[in-house]
């Protein structure tokens, strides 16, 4: 995985094709990150910071790169309420089959409960175009493509901190 570390003021140049496939660009699609911080657990409140990137793709992963943007906006605690729910509601149309109920249901229940945290992780780390990590100055852009990532590089100086040497006083 390619990572590039990038002013978070700077505003990103891309190449001009799909993050995912390497086709002509269509359209853009986001990737979010959010980070948790200023915790009082006096107060039960948190501050929540996002950083949202724009990356192009093509007709075709067009809806893809929409789907991944929504599933890299959730936080483990949406995951974790999904774990818990999305099972069950897609199990619910099942209840109204009385024959079904026994021996059906469970089994699907406990499959959906089994694939669900996967299925997630899976998607995760499919996305082509990521925020790794992030502070209040720069944030680091992963990408799963190493040329494309080297393509982002070149198009977006990566940021290098210079600090003035030691002096002795």
């Amino acid at each position: 995985m390619e990572i590039v570390k990038i002013l978070r003021s700077q505003e990103l140049r891309w190449p001009d094709t799909c993050a995912y496939c390497g086709q002509t660009m269509h359209a853009y699609a986001e990737s979010k990150h959010s980070t948790i911080s200023g915790v009082n657990p006096l107060l039960s409140t948190y501050t929540r910071s996002f950083v949202t990137v724009s990356y192009p793709v093509c007709k075709l992963h067009r809806r893809l790169g929409g789907f991944n943007g929504f599933l890299s906006h959730q936080s483990f605690v949406d995951l974790f309420v999904g774990f818990l729910f999305l099972p069950i509601l897609l199990v619910l149309p099942l209840l109204a089959v009385p024959l079904l109920r026994d021996h059906v249901l469970m089994p699907l229940l406990m499959l959906l409960w089994c694939a669900y945290p996967f299925a997630v992780f899976f998607m995760k780390m499919r996305m082509p175009v990521r925020v790794v990590a992030c502070d209040q100055t720069t944030a680091s852009i992963g990408f799963s493509s190493d040329d494309y990532g080297r393509r982002f590089r070149e198009l977006n100086q990566p940021v290098e901190r210079k600090f003035p040497p030691f002096q002795k006083l």
